[in-house]
């Protein structure tokens, strides 16, 4: 196997983390040049190519489903980190990398981070580190929330969301009834 020591574990997990802060680079700057405005007529982070290369895919969810992974590695990392300013550098990778990820406007990025941040709080709530943040996290639920309620006030109806929540049910539908007719 490629991955024979922690050694080279813990740099192809800096590999992938970086590419994960690519990712965010990427999806912030279509912002800038106005990639999820022409596409999708709101703004959303979301991928663009360069010339004819499409480093992260072309479509939203792909761009989160890369910092989804990145993130939980990134979190990994900075508790590894010893050096302060490489814990604080860590630091500002994730929320750039998390905020990123929310600015998808994903449904499925959006529940994954929300199920990482259960299963973080769970681990780790009895850590110095929750302790700490514990005042912070009804602000932090309470401002995600009111981003992610409009935005389904907003969005949920649309054509293309409602198309794409459409097709989701008819696969589900099918696969269910191939499952039945042929397990």
């Amino acid at each position: 196997t490629i991955v024979n020591s922690v050694k080279v574990a813990t740099q192809s997990l800096v590999v992938y983390a970086y590419v994960g802060v690519a990712a965010a680079c990427m999806g912030l700057a279509s912002f800038i040049v106005g990639a999820s405005t022409a596409r999708y007529g709101f703004l959303r982070a979301n991928p663009f190519a360069i010339g004819n290369w499409a480093p992260f895919g072309d479509q939203h969810i792909f761009l989160g489903e890369i910092l989804v992974i990145a993130g939980p590695i990134l979190l990994y990392l900075w508790n590894k980190a010893r050096a302060p300013q490489q814990r604080k550098k860590y630091g500002i990778l994730i929320i750039v990398v998390y905020a990123t990820a929310l600015l998808t406007f994903s449904r499925t990025t959006w529940i994954v981070c929300a199920l990482q941040g259960v299963f973080l709080w769970v681990w780790f709530r009895k850590s110095v580190i929750a302790i700490r943040l514990r005042r912070w996290i009804p602000i932090a639920f309470m401002s995600l929330a009111t981003v992610a309620v409009i935005f389904v006030v907003v969005n949920v109806m649309t054509y293309s969301v409602r198309t794409s929540t459409e097709t989701r049910w008819h696969l589900t539908d099918m696969a269910l009834y191939l499952f039945v007719e042929h397990p």
